[in-house]
């Protein structure tokens, strides 16, 4: 049996414990893929010289709740300075750009009593009904070339199933929440609380989804959720 030295051995030690967190990272990673949720209490002001800092890349931003339609919070792409523009949000508002920026930062006025969450999506466009547009370098691309006929998903009460099929042809699909009530969106574990809670969509709203992958829905109550894909 071959002798190692005690220097050897630290470094192999040193080097599985690297493998193992950087596996861990990348798990995690993956995890977030899905999306960062930050709530924040919006009680006291945080000045525009002293934002929040959102420390991590990402192309779209959602805000999927808020203590009212009043709720407002102002965020700045990329850099703080002034001359960067600082984009104003209420609840249900998104917003896409096509490249990843890097960080942002968030500033509002004193609300006393009110909070807001929005999520950060690092790989993926998401779009609400209600879009800050930001059109990358002036130039206007088409989605698709073809609409494809509506289909409806009937969901069961209590149940994730999927919403959206994967497509490797889908440029983006629309959808619509048609069951009433509130609907959450994400993996095939989706749920409306817990570990596995997804992105609520109020009834009778719109999102626009840019991906390829199954999205999976999720109703309380059940019903309707129809969609219609561009290729």
């Amino acid at each position: 049996m071959p002798e190692f030295s005690q220097d050897l051995l630290d470094m192999l030690v040193s080097d599985m414990k690297a493998r193992k967190a950087a596996a861990v990272s990348d798990n995690e990673l993956n995890r977030q893929n899905q999306g960062f949720r930050v709530k924040i209490d919006l009680s006291a002001a945080r000045a525009e010289n002293n934002p929040l800092a959102v420390d991590f890349p990402f192309k779209s931003v959602f805000v999927e709740n808020a203590t009212d339609a009043s709720v407002q919070v102002y965020l700045r792409a990329t850099s703080k300075e002034d001359h960067q523009t600082a984009f104003l949000f209420k609840m249900r508002d998104s917003w896409t750009i096509e490249y990843q920026v890097p960080r942002a930062y968030l500033h509002w006025a004193a609300q006393p009593g009110k909070t807001a969450t929005l999520v950060f999506f690092p790989d993926s466009e998401f779009r609400s009904g209600s879009q800050l547009s930001v059109t990358s370098g002036g130039v206007s691309v088409s989605d698709g070339s073809v609409v494809n006929t509506p289909v409806s998903v009937t969901l069961a009460a209590g149940v994730a199933a999927v919403i959206v099929p994967q497509n490797l042809d889908r440029k983006v699909a629309l959808i619509e929440n048609k069951t009433g009530s509130d609907i959450w969106i994400g993996g095939p574990a989706v749920s409306n609380a817990g570990a596995n809670e997804g992105i609520r969509i109020a009834s009778g709203e719109r999102l626009e989804y840019r991906n390829t992958g199954d999205l999976y829905g999720y109703s309380v109550g059940g019903g309707k959720v129809t969609r219609v894909e561009e290729t």
